[in-house]
């Protein structure tokens, strides 16, 4: 499949950019905060992209990659189901039509392992914000460069667009591996073997791995409903929660 192969050296590079990335953030954690996440200079500012810009790139150019990639391994399992196959012995010794290679999943889920902990650092950068907010609510908000130029370019409808872009891909990115819980689960890229070693590798500090994911999305969702709070205590409307 030559998507497929094409697809693995984009994501080797990609799973070596997000690994330099988040070395460079882990370095910085104990300063860590929504300005560094946001501005378009210190340390997180590499490669003419703040941290938050780089999280959605690489994360609509790893969905891209898996959904052309899951579009080539249905074809080619619909294709395996309506060919005839006279020769039990070779469909028995040839591997099945959808399984992709070793290399290419641990890469999947290796970035989407880093994915979930890029994730995380935004999301802990937007909530401490928004609990100073609550505390002090004349503190301002820093107004970065606009994530979504067509859009207001106040901070809050940038911060609630950018939290809900993400929780969008996050969701996007689970069926396509087939790791989803919710009812629109379908056949993922990734065999029940490979599942299970996904799930050891996100396990985190506190030993939870199969509800990661779902735990990230709830603090996305607490970020987007602080965001809307915020944005009606100011009176900016025009977008709903």
């Amino acid at each position: 499949m030559e998507i497929v192969s094409a697809s693995m050296a984009t994501l080797s590079l990609m799973n070596i950019d997000l690994h330099n990335r988040l070395q460079v953030a882990n370095a910085h954690k104990r300063v860590l905060d929504l300005d560094l996440l946001i501005y378009r200079q210190g340390p997180l500012f590499i490669n003419n992209l703040t941290l938050a810009e780089f999280t959605l790139k690489v994360s609509g150019e790893y969905l891209s990659i898996l959904t052309n990639v899951h579009s080539a391994v249905s074809r080619r399992k619909s294709l395996a189901s309506t060919t005839p196959q006279h020769n039990s012995s070779c469909l028995t010794s040839r591997a099945s039509p959808g399984s992709l290679t070793t290399p290419m999943t641990l890469a999947m889920t290796s970035i989407f392992v880093q994915l979930l902990d890029l994730y995380e650092l935004d999301i802990e950068c937007l909530l401490a914000r928004l609990e100073i907010f609550k505390a002090e609510p004349t503190a301002p908000m820093s107004p970065p460069d606009a994530l979504f130029p067509a859009y207001n370019a106040h901070p809050g409808v940038q911060g609630m667009l950018f939290v809900r872009a993400i929780h969008n891909l996050l969701q996007r990115l689970e069926v396509l591996l087939g790791i989803s819980l919710s009812p629109e689960r379908v056949d993922g890229l990734l065999s029940s073997r490979q599942m299970h070693t996904l799930w050891n590798e996100m396990s985190d500090d506190f030993g939870s791995s199969v509800t990661r994911p779902d735990s990230i999305k709830s603090s996305m969702r607490e970020a987007i409903s602080g965001f809307t709070s915020l944005l009606g205590m100011q009176g900016v409307y025009g977008l709903t929660a």
